[in-house]
């Protein structure tokens, strides 16, 4: 079957990320996190099961990036410092509420109404 048309609704990037307020903690300390920092910390959490957490270099690479939305205190802190339970714990969290019959259904419904604007707005 050949194709007759080729419809493109536009570009579709993700919302913007909304920060949740979460806190890590380093040396012991609790560390609130500004949005940015926030962002990449949850991202990290995200990735706790794959196998790339446990790889010197991506952690490397990940704290570059991470450290400098920290303040300047902490600009020398190794990965084995930050405890990021407090991300994972929230996570888990959102896991649970997810698995939750109710919460599906209004997010289904979230989604679909977005879907719609979207389409009416391309």
């Amino acid at each position: 079957m050949a194709w007759k048309e080729l419809r493109h609704n536009g570009v579709a990037f993700p919302p913007p990320y909304e920060p949740r307020k979460l806190s890590i903690r380093i040396h012991g300390t609790g560390v609130q996190l500004s949005p940015e920092a926030e962002e990449l910390a949850y991202a990290w959490g995200k990735k706790r099961t794959t196998p790339y957490i446990q790889d010197p270099v991506f952690q490397t690479n990940f704290l570059s990036d991470f450290l400098r939305h920290l303040p300047s205190n902490f600009a020398n802190t190794k990965y084995s410092e930050i405890n990021f339970t407090p991300v994972y714990d929230y996570q888990a969290k959102e896991e649970l509420q997810k698995q939750d019959l109710d919460f599906k259904k209004k997010m289904a419904a979230q989604r679909k109404q977005l879907r719609l604007s979207l389409k009416e707005k391309y």
